[in-house]
């Protein structure tokens, strides 16, 4: 278990075009060009060479998934003696997707004032050892084939946890190599710490990079440390995400917290003023919520382990 505990998180962190359908039924030419370009210039920007780290956990930004025109990346983040994950690493991480976001000009529509609106977010993947966090699940991209000499499917997606993905890594000098398990599987996880980050992302607005709770417990933790800010952080409240309320102990809203995104807040002002906030106390604030949430997990869980001891007795 000693593996488990140095194996990385991941950073997720998400790019949309805001009304992207109404868009492209408006400008059904030209606005699915710009959006094409759009989409390849960021990624461009942000998967080159000059972004790609060499080191034991690190092997730059993935490409995870394209939906429709969002982008999703995955990125490794070690984890600390703390058994979290390094905030200058998460810091560093979202300084390069960020910059890669204002370094890209919005792209407008010949002929139209029409400028392209990005949303923005960004949250972890972090086992701490909960069977409710995450664990992968992975798919073979050819049944046949794919799986002679390998464990078979049913076995690999049931048994992944931390053993399991290091196990998959057969050769990799003790690393997640995402590209090296792409070859033969589609990437993907299950757990709530997926589906909490996915409702966060629901929430995003132009100009903004939502950020979820423990994310941001993360980067403050860093930002204090550090007494220098690369970008300012602002509260958006809390809010209510459909599907991760557990009402019977109380936890229903959430608070979620963004990073404006400069170049592009010229074009349009974030709706509403800015939420000032103090470091120290939100940092405290968030360590709460986090034990809430967990404790709230965890029961959860007890609860659906009991029912399941009574129906096989």
């Amino acid at each position: 278990m000693g593996i488990g505990k140095n194996l990385p998180a991941f950073l997720v962190c998400g790019v949309d075009i805001s009304e992207s359908t109404a868009l492209k039924i408006k400008y059904p030419i030209s606005g699915v060009g710009v959006i094409s370009t759009f989409m390849e210039s960021f990624d461009k920007g942000l998967r080159e060479s000059s972004h790609q780290v060499e080191s034991a956990v690190d092997a730059g930004w993935f490409l995870w998934r394209v939906r429709g025109d969002e982008l999703v990346y995955l990125r490794t983040i070690p984890i600390g003696d703390d058994g979290k994950p390094e905030p200058v690493a998460i810091g560093e991480a979202l300084q390069q997707f960020i910059a890669s976001l204002e370094s890209v000009s919005p792209s407008q529509i010949p002929g139209s004032s029409y400028t392209l609106k990005l949303r923005s977010y960004a949250f972890l993947l972090h086992s701490q050892g909960n069977p409710w966090d995450y664990r992968w699940n992975l798919m073979p991209k050819d049944w046949n084939n794919s799986l002679k000499g390998k464990e078979g499917a049913k076995s690999l997606a049931g048994s992944l946890g931390i053993e399991g993905a290091v196990a998959l890594e057969l050769s990799s000098h003790r690393r997640i190599n995402l590209r090296e398990i792409q070859k033969d599987y589609f990437i993907d996880f299950i757990g709530v710490d997926v589906d909490l980050g996915f409702r966060v992302a629901e929430q995003s607005e132009a100009h903004r990079m939502i950020l979820s709770p423990y994310l941001t417990y993360l980067v403050m933790v860093g930002l204090e440390k550090n007494k220098i800010s690369p970008f300012s952080i602002y509260s958006m409240g809390e809010r209510e995400l459909k599907g991760c309320s557990i009402k019977e102990t109380g936890l229903v809203e959430y608070p979620l917290y963004y990073v404006p995104i400069g170049n592009f807040s010229i074009l349009e002002e974030p709706t509403g003023e800015p939420m000032q906030i103090n470091i120290s106390k939100e940092i405290k604030k968030l360590e709460e919520f986090e034990k809430f949430r967990n404790e709230s997990y965890r029961f959860i869980y007890e609860k659906a382990l009991k029912h399941a001891s009574a129906d096989e007795s």
